[in-house]
C-alpha cells in the first residue's frame, strides 16, 4: 500500500500587516495603492490593489499572491489550513 498527497504549487506571497506598504509595493509594484476609508470618522486608509475591471481591497491579514498574470488574495487562516510554507 503507498500513501499519497496532493502536489501544490508553490507561490510567492506577502501579509498585508498595515504597516508594510513598501515590502507590498515591492511586490505587486505600482498597483498597490492606499485609499481613504468610505467613512468620515477618521478611518486609516485601505490597502487596494488596481485589477483590470476596478480594484480589489485588501484587508488587514490578508495575503496577496500572484494568479496567473493578476494579484489575489487569501485570508490568514485559508493560506494556513491549506498550505504549508517553503524555505526560501
Amino acid at each position: 500500500m503507498a500513501f499519497f498527497k496532493r502536489k501544490t504549487p508553490v507561490f510567492e506571497a506577502v501579509q498585508w500587516r498595515g504597516e508594510n506598504l513598501d515590502e507590498v509595493k515591492a511586490f505587486v509594484g505600482p498597483m498597490a495603492f492606499l485609499m481613504p476609508s468610505a467613512t468620515s470618522d477618521g478611518l486609516p486608509l485601505n490597502l487596494c490593489i488596481r485589477l483590470e475591471d476596478g480594484y480589489a481591497p485588501v484587508a488587514l491579514g490578508e495575503w496577496i499572491y500572484d494568479a496567473g498574470g493578476e494579484f489575489a488574495t487569501k485570508s490568514d487562516d485559508a493560506i494556513r489550513n491549506s498550505y504549508e510554507q517553503v524555505s526560501q
